[in-house]
């Protein structure tokens, strides 16, 4: 029941819900729906610095699955969290992510000069 309510209270930026909701004991790093986001995913992406801040408090992984909560914020210019994400990140956590985004520019770029 917890959960069927966690993401709708992370989508609605209502911080006193998630922290009742995370009392309760839901998975902080279940990824549902189609597709299959995070909450941290989901409030990083929407530039909830509150959000973010708390959920990671809570053990929440910003590397986890393969779009990211660090992708999530860097895409969407919410610059206050990706470096509170990057922050939390372990250091080959943080190597990893700085590859995988070296890897998304590069293939970024050589799809723009070939449409050129």
């Amino acid at each position: 029941m917890q959960f069927t309510l966690f993401c709708p209270a992370v989508r609605a930026r209502s911080v006193h819900s998630v922290r009742l909701i995370l009392k309760q004991g839901v998975d902080i790093d279940y990824c549902g729906g189609y597709t299959k986001e995070s909450a941290l995913y989901m409030a990083a992406e929407t530039g909830q610095l509150k959000m973010v801040r708390l959920l990671l408090e809570h053990g929440a992984r910003p590397d986890l699955m393969e779009r990211t909560a660090v992708l999530a914020a860097s895409e969407t210019g919410q610059d206050e969290c990706l470096k509170l994400l990057l922050g939390s990140l372990t250091v080959p956590g943080a190597i990893a992510e700085f590859f995988y985004h070296q890897e998304i520019e590069h293939t970024h770029a050589h799809t723009h000069i070939r449409a050129s």
